[in-house]
């Protein structure tokens, strides 16, 4: 379970076919979630 997150810090991963975006809480190294996405940022696919 994720904990209530009130300060965090996003970190952007891009590739050329993809992107992932890491979700750190203020202060930490340690992402508590990723979001992956298999398409390019701009691209229309969800």
């Amino acid at each position: 379970m994720i904990p209530h997150l009130d300060d965090v810090t996003v970190v952007a991963d891009h590739h050329y076919n993809s992107a992932a975006f890491d979700v750190l809480p203020a202060g930490a190294r340690t992402p508590v979630m990723r979001v992956h996405k298999d398409h390019v940022f701009t691209s229309r696919h969800p």
